[in-house]
């Protein structure tokens, strides 16, 4: 699984398409940094839409960061037994969660859940 193997704008589409992400992503404001492995992606959420996907460095800035080694990434997104949520995997030391404001992650963490499910039906797994 390699980030660049993932079809960013199709994953866009689909979220910004996707009524349930959109009511999750609702006023949130948000620059999210998800580090699959070696290769890392910003996503820009504005208002419950996705406005941009792009490459950025593991340090690059961002409000938000979740990170993970390339194996931990391909079993969450096969949703493998016990590999279903990110909280789980992140319980169990196998991502990281970076934010200056956790309060604010867990109460959009809806719709980081669902993105996670928007990855897996565009990835393959």
């Amino acid at each position: 699984m390699k980030a660049r193997g993932i079809p960013w704008p199709r994953v866009m589409g689909q979220a910004n398409a996707d009524g349930e992400f959109r009511i999750a992503a609702r006023f949130w404001r948000i620059r999210l940094r998800l580090d699959l492995g070696s290769e890392s992606v910003r996503l820009t959420v504005e208002d419950g839409a996705i406005r941009a996907i792009e490459p950025c460095a593991s340090d690059g800035a961002c409000d938000v960061s979740v990170s993970g080694d390339r194996d931990s990434w391909a079993r969450l997104l096969e949703a493998a037994p016990l590999w279903q949520d990110l909280f789980g995997a992140a319980g169990r030391g196998d991502f990281a969660i970076a934010t200056s404001d956790p309060e604010a992650f867990y109460a959009y963490y809806p719709a980081v859940r669902r993105l996670v499910d928007l990855l897996r039906r565009e990835s393959g797994s």
